[in-house]
Formats: C-alpha cells, sequence, structure tokens
C-alpha cells in the first residue's frame, strides 16, 4: 500500500488531501490565538462567582465545594476569568424547555 503526504504553501501536512493536519509550530499557535472558544455559539457562559454566592450555593445544598462537578484551571472556557483552585464557577446555558440552566463547577489544578 502506497502512502501519500500532501503539503501546500499554507502551513498544511497531511496524508488525505480533504482533511489534512495543521503544521505545528509559529503557524499551529498564531491559528490557536485568533480563535476565541468563547464566542463560539456551542460554549455557554462562563462565569467566576463572588464569595458570597459560593457561600449561600455551598449552604443551599449542604456540601462542600469539592462536592461539585469539576472544572480544570486551564480550561479555554475560563482561562481569561483569573481564578484558583477551589473557586466556584457558574455555567449558564440556554434550554429548549427551561429557557436556562444554571449549572455549577468547582475549579481544579490538572
Amino acid at each position: 500500500m502506497q502512502n501519500f503526504v500532501f503539503q501546500s504553501n499554507q502551513g498544511v501536512v497531511g496524508s488525505n488531501p480533504i482533511r489534512p493536519m495543521l503544521a505545528t509550530g509559529e503557524k499551529k499557535n498564531k491559528m490557536a490565538k485568533k480563535f476565541d472558544i468563547k464566542k463560539h455559539s456551542l460554549v455557554p457562559k462562563h462565569s467566576k462567582v463572588s464569595e458570597k454566592e459560593k457561600k449561600d450555593i455551598i449552604e443551599k445544598y449542604k456540601i462542600s465545594v469539592y462536592d461539585l462537578p469539576l472544572i480544570e484551571r486551564k480550561d479555554a472556557a475560563i482561562k481569561d476569568l483569573d481564578v484558583k483552585p477551589g473557586d466556584v464557577i457558574k455555567i449558564i446555558r440556554d434550554s429548549p424547555t427551561a429557557g436556562e440552566s444554571v449549572f455549577y463547577r468547582c475549579v481544579i489544578n490538572a
């Protein structure tokens, strides 16, 4: 079986001309910086909750912060929020039945 490799002057390399892989290095980093994941239509709104709201959530549900589902500190959706481990992130998703659904996540280092 023969394997063909296609290369273009646009920094794209791959064995499939229909679905090529991105070139690594500087071009890949420039492309990643141009794309803002938070502006994508499928990414819900993420915000950091205040300490008071965090305390209210813990008391309301009688849980510890680490009982919440987890989100990594380096997650693309929260990288600009200046979060630290133990902070709580509020995620608001559009819902066809409820209008909006609110979810909470605890930030961890991973």
